[in-house]
């Protein structure tokens, strides 16, 4: 009884087995659908879609046309001071600050006094000048006394002579004393061995380097004032695309911080030194800034549009063009399920659309939207 058991089971588990196998065949078969039914393929080269799979992958096409294309640049750099619009103001001489009248984001006119510097040096250089004034005085009259000797024949030539020398020893003396002391900063208003630091245009204090009480050198930087008005965008433009670039060229900048804003500014200066190696040269932009939209040292990004360096060309969007191992390629619809890979030479574009010197014919369409997903399914 127990033998006719086993066998039973044995053979129940074949046919179970039996028809798992089959059921698995069917599922296989099934998973499996002939290639002209798949949604997407690649046949020949070209990519072969369906309907649905053009709608879902959203692929859009345009077609190829001849148009004039301005080359459009877009770059990152940072805001500085117009070199012609700010000005360093130092303390000249050792001393100690007396007193600080301005601070920075204060607005200064030309000559305005920022602060006072109480200076031995200054008060020696003072006290020389005098010394020498009255040197010079007493050489003055004893030259005017030997000429009235000289008429009265009470005294020679040689002491003529001597005198109108020993005269114009000390009045070269006294001018380079007096200059000394007006280097130092000398103030005769504000009294012995005082220096007055003073704007020396008008604008905004940006920098200040000192406090009251400190001590200070005779080279130390005091004072920054510029005109912030005009400010300078410095960039830096690759080899490649510095024929792009002209002076003049109008652009557009706009800050890291807030890229939804947008400056007006000119190409004032193209390097012509090539950094040999960043491979790079230096292009300065003039900035309007009297809105003070832009900070100095503020990062930004620019675009330049090479107007001077526009041509007439064939145009496809710039989103029809994809790149495979560092080669320009467009997929070139002969029908509107089929898309055919092509190899092409792109050259300056505009932001919105590129020129192709090579690989395409005036009027052929190619995918304009979309791009990504052909790709994925021929290089997968």
């Amino acid at each position: 009884m127990k033998r006719r058991w086993v066998v039973a089971a044995v053979l129940a588990g074949g046919v179970t087995a039996a028809v798992g196998a089959g059921v698995l065949l069917r599922g296989r078969a099934q998973a499996a659908p002939p290639a002209a039914t798949l949604p997407v393929r690649v046949e020949g080269g070209a990519v072969v879609m369906s309907t649905g799979f053009r709608e879902r992958a959203g692929v859009r096409s345009a077609v190829v046309e001849r148009a004039r294309v301005e080359p459009t640049i877009r770059l990152v750099g940072a805001t500085t001071f117009d070199p012609e619009n700010v000005s360093a103001v130092g303390s000249r001489v050792r001393g100690f600050v007396r007193k600080v009248f301005k601070v920075e984001g204060d607005w200064v006119e030309k000559g305005d006094i920022l602060a006072e510097i109480e200076s031995a040096e200054l008060g020696a250089a003072q006290s020389e000048a005098r010394v020498m004034r009255a040197h010079r005085k007493a050489a003055e009259l004893n030259a005017h006394r030997e000429h009235e000797l000289a008429k009265k024949g009470l005294t020679t030539a040689r002491e003529v002579e001597l005198a109108e020398a020993a005269l114009e020893e000390r009045t070269a003396q006294e001018s380079e004393a007096q200059l000394r002391a007006r280097t130092y900063g000398a103030d005769r208003a504000r009294g012995h061995g005082i220096v007055t630091l003073k704007a020396p245009m008008r604008g905004t204090v940006v920098e200040r380097h000192l406090a009251a009480g400190q001590a200070v050198q005779d080279s130390h930087l005091a004072f920054r004032v510029a005109d912030l008005d005009h400010l300078w965008v410095e960039l830096e433009v690759f080899e490649r695309e510095l024929p792009l670039v002209h002076e003049g060229d109008q652009l557009v900048v706009s800050p890291l911080s807030a890229p939804g804003l947008t400056i007006p500014g000119r190409v004032a200066y193209v390097g012509g030194v090539v950094d040999a190696t960043k491979k790079s040269a230096e292009v300065r932009v003039e900035i309007d800034n009297r809105a003070r939209k832009l900070r100095s040292g503020q990062s930004v990004s620019a675009v330049v549009s090479g107007g001077k360096a526009a041509i007439e060309a064939l145009t496809v969007p710039k989103g029809a063009v994809t790149y495979v191992d560092g080669q320009a390629v467009v997929f070139v619809l002969e029908d509107d399920l089929r898309a055919q890979p092509r190899q092409v030479t792109v050259g300056v574009g505009d932001g919105v659309k590129v020129a192709v010197t090579e690989g395409l014919k005036e009027g052929e369409r190619v995918v304009s939207e979309g791009v990504f997903a052909l790709k994925s399914e021929l290089y997968r």
